[in-house]
């Protein structure tokens, strides 16, 4: 048996010798446009991305723009300088509101959901 930080023995192969055939290359699939499962999302497409979307909202709940302003290069510019230093306080507890990383029974719920587990009891 090995202990801790003990060399280790040598190697019966020294490398494994490279192989003369080359890997199997699959069936080229299908490549397929991402459809949407609901009638009601089809009939009103965005042409903001969902990426974008989704940076205006946790810009909008860290307060660093207004509900009212336009999400450009500036406000991206801000948020992004927000990380160079510690967070203040507001925005962390903006963050814990958002991920609901503070509510232990929530997050209880949502893993049970996902895993299809009981919750406990916190």
């Amino acid at each position: 048996m090995l202990k801790l930080f003990d060399p280790l023995p040598q190697l019966i192969l020294s490398s494994i010798p490279p192989s003369s055939t080359p890997g199997c290359k699959g069936r080229p699939r299908e490549k397929k446009e991402a459809t949407r499962h609901s009638a009601r999302q089809v009939a009103r497409p965005s042409s903001v991305p969902v990426s974008k979307r989704v940076q205006g909202c946790l810009l909008k709940e860290m307060s660093i723009i207004e509900a009212e302003e336009a999400l450009d290069d500036l406000a991206i510019a801000a948020f992004v300088c927000t990380f160079d230093q510690p967070l203040p306080l507001h925005i962390i507890a903006r963050l814990h509101s958002l991920t609901r990383l503070d509510d232990k029974a929530t997050i209880l719920v949502d893993l049970a959901g996902q895993e299809g587990i009981a919750a406990a009891p916190a």
